[in-house]
């Protein structure tokens, strides 16, 4: 259900994680649309006019084969959390002329190349790239 706090208005979305995880669509006058999403492997929403999307890129799935991970764990990542192929997918179909920011969120530190990630994302949108990281900081304007 949505709800606002100030002048920001936010509507949860159900992410698809093997635990219940929620993703978010705030919006704020100031910054336009923003979407949320990590912890989850697949996004069933599509949103018109999104300025900022923050969104996992967990793993990449040439990089989850050739480092030949367990089984198990390997079968519990595919079921929740974003690939970099589907972080571009879901980007691609959101892709807008109004979108500025695409943040990579949640980062394995053995299946994810930081600046690969980037790079393949900017070359896909030509947009604004960055990596989650401590520290990091964006001005989220419309």
């Amino acid at each position: 259900k949505q709800f606002k706090i100030g002048g920001f208005t936010i509507l949860p979305l159900e992410a698809k994680h093997d635990i219940h995880c929620l993703s978010f669509l705030i919006q704020h006058e100031d910054i336009g649309k923003l979407f949320f999403i990590t912890d989850s492997y697949y996004c069933l929403y599509k949103f018109n006019g999104l300025n900022h999307i923050l969104i996992e890129a967990n793993y990449s799935e040439k990089i989850l084969e050739r480092n030949n991970i367990n089984e198990t764990i390997k079968e519990r990542l595919l079921k929740s959390h974003f690939s970099l192929e589907n972080a571009k997918k879901f980007v691609k179909a959101n892709d807008n002329p109004k979108l500025k920011n695409i943040v990579l969120l949640h980062l394995s530190d053995s299946n994810s190349n930081a600046k690969e990630f980037k790079g393949v994302m900017e070359e896909l949108t030509h947009k604004r790239v960055e990596i989650a990281d401590k520290g990091l900081e964006i001005e989220l304007n419309k």
